[in-house]
């Protein structure tokens, strides 16, 4: 039970931090917080909890290069015009009625190549979204199968 009251109190803390635009860090530390307080009261000694929060932390940390990495590929793109070539060619090219498929299998076979989700959403994901819009295709979908 007293997990579950965790989880909602950190649920409820980042509806509120999103409808009030305030940062989702102060909803994460809420969070941190409440998940803390569980774990000291369940029997977790104080020593172990800040031992877990810090082996959580240089988990994450992993993922920063990652993000700067498709954040540079994305704005090179951007800068020598490869998202408008990909877009003025892809319009020519593909046919509304299968682009979900298409995207959805282009962004299968980037992934592979690449060996990360978050290099496809942020490198290819940005043209095909881009493609959608122009084409008049459901974004929701397209986005659906993108992720996916």
């Amino acid at each position: 039970m007293d997990f579950l009251i965790s989880v909602l109190i950190f649920l409820f803390s980042l509806i509120f931090c999103l409808s009030k635009n305030i940062s989702v860090l102060a909803a994460l530390a809420i969070g941190t917080i409440s998940f803390s307080i569980t774990a000291l009261h369940r029997g977790y000694k104080i020593k172990s909890v800040v031992l877990m929060l810090l082996r959580g932390v240089k988990k994450s940390f992993t993922l920063i290069p990652i993000f700067a990495l498709i954040g540079i590929i994305t704005g090179i793109w951007r800068a020598s015009g490869t998202i408008s070539f990909f877009v003025y060619y892809g319009t020519l090219i593909m046919n509304p009625n299968y682009f979900i498929l298409f995207a959805f299998l282009l962004s299968c076979t980037v992934s592979f190549a690449l060996g990360t989700s978050f290099g496809t959403v942020g490198t290819i994901g940005v043209v095909l979204i881009v493609l959608a819009r122009g084409g008049g295709v459901n974004i929701n979908a397209a986005a659906g199968a993108i992720i996916s």
